[in-house]
């Protein structure tokens, strides 16, 4: 016996008509979540300051203990740490590039010939260079490298 195409597609379309009913209704009730009329700022005056030796505060070894070796052995850590000083020196870098540059060179030879003649030369070589930031390209790089840098300290 075999079944023919339309009477399947005519069946399907029977079955997924009748998904239509079973739509969600919205919620019953909404949560509502109670908050403080006026909220209280610390009277310490610390003002989002953490102390740095709040650690010590809970005066207990094995917690001290297990922060530390945390610390020492956390890689997320080490390679944020390893972001923040590429940024900072590619801020240097981007920094340098406004100055201008020199540079000294020299040299100097001796050549003796067959004839029993030497001959002796000297030289030497200055170069100086500086770019003028007409269009802001040395800015916006220093201004770019600045935001990386505080990017990663945040990261960090």
């Amino acid at each position: 016996m075999q079944i023919s195409h339309p009477i399947i597609i005519a069946g399907l379309a029977l079955v997924f008509s009748g998904c239509e009913s079973w739509r969600f209704s919205a919620p019953v009730s909404d949560i509502s979540i109670r908050t403080p009329g006026s909220w209280v700022a610390a009277s310490t005056g610390s003002e989002g300051k953490i102390s740095s030796g709040w650690l010590a505060e809970f005066s207990d070894a094995d917690l001290t203990r297990t922060v530390n070796e945390s610390l020492q052995h956390n890689r997320d850590l080490k390679a944020a740490a390893t972001r923040l000083r590429v940024a900072e020196e590619n801020s240097i870098i981007a920094r340098a590039g406004m100055l201008p540059t020199a540079g000294l060179s020299g040299s100097g030879s001796i050549t003796d010939s067959t004839s029993g003649d030497s001959r002796q030369s000297h030289s030497l070589n200055l170069a100086a260079a500086w770019e003028p930031d007409l269009w802001g390209r040395l800015r916006n790089l220093r201004q770019a490298a600045e935001a990386e840098e505080r990017a990663a300290l945040e990261d960090y």
